[in-house]
């Protein structure tokens, strides 16, 4: 049966995992809004935003600004997990669809970026609500399409290409979410088996300590490494600290064992 210790060690080993998955995405969306303002302002005729650049612009600018806004939130922890989660992917269902509007639609590629984002989700949140996240996102992209067919900016072959991105998020996510369990079942293990080492070196020094018979145990440099209090009475009268040089507690038994090791080359 688990302790509390090892109870709390997985825990805090799945939570970690989840917190460094959030602060790669945040890296993701701030280097999105980067390159794709570089594709807007160095290539002629524009790959990007060249339907609606004001739009496209603005949707860049606030996307850089949430992911800039996020940082001190998971430096700190601020937030539950789940609910950064949630949040976090909102805003990149709502800017990507934004992009992907405003770039004539699907044929512009970008619809693609927001698989990373919702698949992420599976390793911080419950397989049920990330399959919630890749939904909403399916449906965005499906609305995106019907808009811009209907303003005219593309045409019905499009919406094959929304449904194959929209398959695609799903298949990642669900791809995701065993991936992610067997992730947090290993760092737990890990977890467990550090917790269990501790705890078997406690038990160790608890038995030395107590053993009737003195224990001194030194290293190459003559340093003691483990001394019980049996052998700390009877070398010092008193408590001696691991570290301390073995001339220091006993000049006489540092002489001895210098002769013992001579011999021992011999």
């Amino acid at each position: 049966m688990p302790t509390r210790l090892e109870e709390s060690g997985a825990a805090s080993a799945t939570t970690n995992l989840a917190w460094r998955v959030i602060t790669l995405v945040n890296l993701f969306r701030l280097l999105v809004p980067v390159l794709l303002a570089i594709l807007f302002g160095t290539i002629t005729p524009r790959p990007v935003g060249q339907v609606l650049p004001s739009m496209f612009i603005g949707a860049l600018l606030a996307y850089f600004l949430f992911a800039l806004g996020l940082i001190p939130s998971i430096k700190r922890r601020w937030a539950q997990i789940a609910l950064q989660a949630s949040v976090s992917v909102g805003v990149d269902v709502l800017v990507i669809t934004l992009l992907t509007y405003a770039s004539g639609g699907m044929s512009s590629g970008l619809a693609a970026l927001l698989v990373l984002p919702v698949g992420a989700a599976s390793f911080v949140v419950r397989q049920r609500l990330a399959l919630s996240f890749a939904a909403i996102a399916a449906l965005a992209l499906l609305l995106q399409q019907v808009f811009t067919f209907l303003k005219g900016f593309g045409d019905s072959a499009d919406f094959a290409a929304t449904g194959i991105v929209g398959a695609l998020i799903f298949i990642v996510t669900l791809g995701v979410g065993p991936l992610a369990r067997s992730l947090r079942e290993g760092e737990e293990r890990v977890r467990q088996r550090e917790v269990d080492v501790a705890n078997l070196a406690e038990l160790n020094q608890f038995i030395v300590q107590h053993l009737r018979e003195s224990i001194l145990v030194v290293d190459e440099n003559d340093s003691i490494r483990l001394i019980n209090e049996s052998a700390a009475q009877l070398l010092k009268g008193g408590a001696v600290e691991p570290g301390t040089p073995l001339g220091e507690v006993s000049p006489r038994l540092l002489y001895l064992l210098e002769t013992w090791r001579l011999h021992a080359d011999e």
